[in-house]
């Protein structure tokens, strides 16, 4: 293995070309991109690459959010409603975001909207450091009341101002796939499957990219003994939508799997919990350590794997989380 700090470098420039691509949303042409950008990066580590592409309706929408004539950052909540709405009958509401950034009281706080007798809810969502956190949402319809979040810390500042929405939303068809790398030898054994979200609300560099950078640099190692199935799968925002598809249509028997999920290698942003990224000066030296742990924790792995067990168990990484 190469020495931590270099291999800290190395993965960090992976973080920094996957946010460099832009907003992951599943269906978007940087979602394309993303998938072009991991297949490569399989290959040139020996992977044979398979993609395999499924059909959604994605949500797309213009919003416009002003207060007092002036912008305020904001984001539809993804399926609650279609159609236009321009108004200035607004509810106006605090949503509280737990340490996982879920939204627990959104029904409570949506159907108090929705008797309120506006015309869409405004919801700042606090819990994200006062930053906007996006809520990822399964892609069906929701409750047909228009609802938009903005940052936590644009709440004051709205209940003092004259606001005004402008919302377009509708469905379209759009597609996506998953990513799949067969790295080593001995396609007959069962692989271990390593398996990491290429998707996202937003350019996801702590969230994704620190996991997507360990991936494959513990599937190349691992595929130096065994068989490895990497994974990468998208619509991980729209509840899992990739993974579900992928699992629907293919039966996996494999010796292990080991899921790299989110914000691995992070460091707190703001004075909140679940603020995360993945900074210039701290990223590579994290990434290093986590990947030092990765490896540790992939001994017991191996001897399972060696003693022919057919199930073992993985610890996702350090602030890792579906």
């Amino acid at each position: 293995m190469q020495d931590s700090d270099c291999t800290g470098e190395h993965l960090y420039q992976l973080v920094q070309t996957y946010a460099g691509l832009g907003e992951h949303q599943t269906g978007t042409p940087v979602d394309q991109a993303t998938l072009a950008w991991f297949a490569t990066e399989l290959g040139k580590r020996g992977a044979r690459v398979d993609k395999v592409p499924y059909q959604f309706e994605r949500y797309v929408a213009n919003c416009r959010l002003l207060a007092d004539a002036a912008a305020v950052e904001a984001l539809p909540l993804y399926y609650e409603a279609v159609g236009q709405v321009h108004s200035s009958r607004l509810h106006l509401a605090e949503l509280a975001c737990d340490a996982n950034l879920n939204a627990p009281q959104l029904d409570e706080v949506g159907a108090r909207a929705r008797m309120s007798g506006a015309d869409a809810a405004i919801l700042a969502t606090s819990g994200g450091g006062g930053r906007l956190v996006a809520l990822n949402r399964a892609p069906v319809l929701g409750s047909g009341f228009p609802t938009v979040l903005v940052p936590g810390s644009a709440l004051q500042r709205l209940r003092q101002a004259a606001v005004h929405l402008e919302l377009d939303a509708r469905l379209e068809p759009r597609a996506s796939a998953t990513v799949i790398g067969h790295l080593g030898q001995g396609d007959a054994a069962p692989p271990v499957v390593v398996a990491t979200p290429l998707s996202g609300w937003f350019r996801c560099a702590g969230e994704r990219g620190t996991g997507i950078a360990i991936a494959l640099q513990l599937a190349k190692e691992l595929a130096e003994r065994w068989p490895v199935m990497v994974v990468g799968t998208t619509g991980h925002e729209l509840h899992y939508l990739g993974l579900r598809r992928f699992l629907a249509a293919h039966a996996l028997h494999p010796s292990a799997v080991i899921f790299l999920g989110a914000s691995l290698a992070t460091t707190t942003l703001g004075p909140e919990s679940g603020s995360t990224f993945a900074s210039s000066r701290q990223g590579p030296q994290l990434l290093g350590k986590d990947w030092r742990n990765a490896s540790r924790g992939s001994w017991p792995l191996r001897a399972s794997l060696s003693g022919r067990i057919q199930h073992s168990g993985w610890e996702k990484g350090r602030n890792g989380s579906a």
